[in-house]
């Protein structure tokens, strides 16, 4: 499941929970500053008026009632009512660890078949002696 797949229905439960309208959806961008986290939203923001309070208030209840992820290492709320995630080290290590090994079949067969072709890019050819 794709990761702001899995924050949105972190969203959702922590919205249920305390007792709030659930979102319609929920739009994930990433921030341009690494100091804004690796995941913003801001669905406390369009929530508000729904909810019938501030959107400040409404992400930090969803920051309060967010459910424990292995993925998430923290929320903040900044500005107005934007919601940060950072995520966490030891999830971004094994996920990346995942990709490579997915990744790793596929340029090893890539490698053996332009072996096998004779035009592997990482052979050298050595310049001519005069």
């Amino acid at each position: 499941m794709p990761i702001t797949e899995r924050l949105t229905e972190g969203v959702r439960t922590a919205l249920a929970n305390a007792g709030l309208p659930e979102p319609e959806t929920c739009v994930w961008e990433v921030p341009r500053q690494a100091e804004h986290g690796d995941y913003a939203t801001n669905v406390a923001m369009t929530l508000a008026r729904a909810a019938r309070r501030p959107p400040r208030e409404v992400a930090e209840l969803i920051v309060k009632h967010f459910p424990s992820l292995h993925e998430v290492e923290r929320l903040d709320v900044a500005g107005p009512g934007f919601l940060n995630v950072f995520l966490s080290p030891a999830w971004c290590t094994g996920a990346l660890g995942e990709i490579l090994e997915r990744a790793t079949p596929t340029a090893a067969a890539m490698a053996s078949a332009a072996a096998a072709s004779g035009s592997s890019s990482s052979r050298r050819t050595r310049p001519a002696r005069s």
